[in-house]
């Protein structure tokens, strides 16, 4: 098992989503609001079939500043 910390290359953002690709797990906002309305968890936590592991609050936390840094 290997602990990865996110980058924010790891993340793919749209106009209205963000999504951790090595998790699955997403966060769904209106396009100009830095609050999620929708998270999804995917497999984040969990141990990867590649053996990888992301903790969650630290993927979150990157995740908060994506949202907010769309907004600037």
């Amino acid at each position: 098992m290997s602990r990865k910390y996110p980058s924010r290359h790891e993340f793919e953002i749209t106009l209205n989503m963000i999504v951790h690709t090595p998790t699955g797990a997403s966060w769904l906002a209106d396009p100009g609001e830095a609050e999620p309305k929708v998270f999804n968890a995917g497999k984040l936590g969990s141990v990867l079939p590649n053996g990888d592991e992301y903790r969650g609050g630290e993927v979150c936390a990157m995740a908060a500043r994506i949202l907010r840094d769309r907004l600037k």
